[in-house]
Parts: structure tokens; C-alpha cells; sequence
């Protein structure tokens, strides 16, 4: 199945609403991902993570293929 940018996106925003977060998402620039295609994930404390559209360069020079997500999320600072 293909996934992108919305699909962890959505996957994102699902698991903080159903572990009960308030919790902000803004775009976000990094090299590492898809310009356009990242977020960054924060309450209103904190910086909690990121997640997007992992950036060709990047699969390229991994020997991977195939578009890749990623979301990375700080759980302690959540379930804390």
C-alpha cells in the first residue's frame, strides 16, 4: 500500500487524540524530509516531535526505492 505525507499525518493526530493530548501541529522545515511535506508536533509547553515525508536524497543514498514516511514522537514527554 502507498503511504505519504497524510497518511502519517493522520496517523499522527490519531494516536496523540486517542492517548487524549492537546497537542499542535505546524509545518515544519527539515532537510531530511520533502520540503512541503513535514510537521512539527508540540503542546503548548513543548516541542514533541516530527513527522513526514522522508526526502529522495536521503532514500537514495540508503538504496531505498520506495517513498518512505516517518514520524518520530518524544512518548515520555507525553505520558508524563
Amino acid at each position: 500500500a502507498d503511504a505519504g505525507f497524510t497518511e502519517i499525518k493522520q496517523i499522527v493526530e490519531y494516536i496523540l487524540r486517542m492517548m487524549g493530548k492537546t497537542f499542535n501541529i505546524d509545518a515544519f522545515d527539515n532537510a531530511h524530509f520533502i520540503e512541503g511535506r513535514c510537521i512539527s508536533i508540540h503542546s503548548s509547553k513543548e516541542f514533541l516531535g516530527v513527522a513526514g515525508e522522508v526526502h529522495p536524497k536521503i532514500l537514495s543514498k540508503l538504496g531505498i526505492e520506495m517513498p518512505v514516511v516517518l514520524a518520530e514522537i518524544d512518548i515520555e514527554k507525553i505520558v508524563s
